[in-house]
């Protein structure tokens, strides 16, 4: 995970993580969750409180947890008088210091480590972090669409940056390497490099079941759609036992 360190900066928040998702996606967040105001969610790789803040706004007490400190500190400023409190830490160690009642891990989060063992950590740390009951969601990759249409070059406009991602599938070792590439309107271009394992949406939903998780379903995203080779991103959903 060491190139997480260097990819993720505040130069990167800026540009791609500073746009709120609209309400509509935080009903359908509150309602495959089962989440009411007063309840309590774990955010995993909260970044800079993208999701965390608006569900704190709806009365949610969210505890994020990101392993780059400038982006809790920035969660924190965005959060002031919301029901919501960050720690700086690896989401794959960290258990809040009371059980939650849902936990999500968001926008590709799932895969950064390079092997099987440091990604089952990540869901077994939500399985810990869980209150009887409680429900969890994975969203990530739909991978059968990545390998059916892979884009080997990608681009885009983010916050008036031009963003160039080229990217490489690595089936030996199950890897999506990715080259970002930001071009800003103004100065000098810099370039940063990420890996992300592959998983087949059948195997997140075992290495669930493996930590305990009961009830599993893939679905292509919070409606709750059967999942697709079409879809490009996949919602795995897991309970702990009551």
């Amino acid at each position: 995970m060491s190139w997480v360190h260097d990819f993720f900066d505040l130069r990167y928040a800026d540009i791609a993580l500073s746009q709120a998702p609209d309400e509509a996606m935080i009903d359908g967040l509150m309602a495959r969750l089962a989440l009411s105001p007063g309840d309590r969610a774990l955010d995993q790789c909260c970044g800079v409180g993208r999701l965390s803040i608006p569900l704190a706004r709806r009365g949610v007490a969210v505890v994020g947890v990101d392993v780059i400190p400038a982006y809790v500190a920035r969660a924190e400023a965005r959060a002031e008088g919301l029901p919501a409190r960050f720690v700086a830490a690896d989401a794959a160690a960290f258990v809040p210091d009371a059980p939650v009642d849902a936990a999500l891990c968001w926008w590709t989060s799932f895969g950064y480590a390079p092997d099987d063992a440091g990604n089952r950590a990540l869901l077994a740390r939500a399985f810990e972090a869980l209150r009887p009951g409680g429900l969890y969601a994975v969203e990530t990759h739909n991978v059968p669409s990545l390998l059916r249409q892979p884009t080997p070059r990608f681009e885009q406009v983010l916050g008036g940056v031009r963003v160039v991602r080229d990217s490489e599938l690595d089936l030996r070792r199950g890897l999506f390497a990715q080259r970002w590439t930001f071009h800003p309107p103004e100065g000098d271009s810099w370039t940063r490099y990420g890996t992300t394992r592959l998983y087949m949406p059948h195997r997140i939903a075992e290495m669930m079941a493996e930590v305990g998780f009961e009830d599993v379903a893939v679905m292509a995203d919070l409606s709750g759609a059967p999942l697709r080779l079409e879809h490009p991103r996949v919602l795995v959903l897991g309970r702990r036992p009551a």
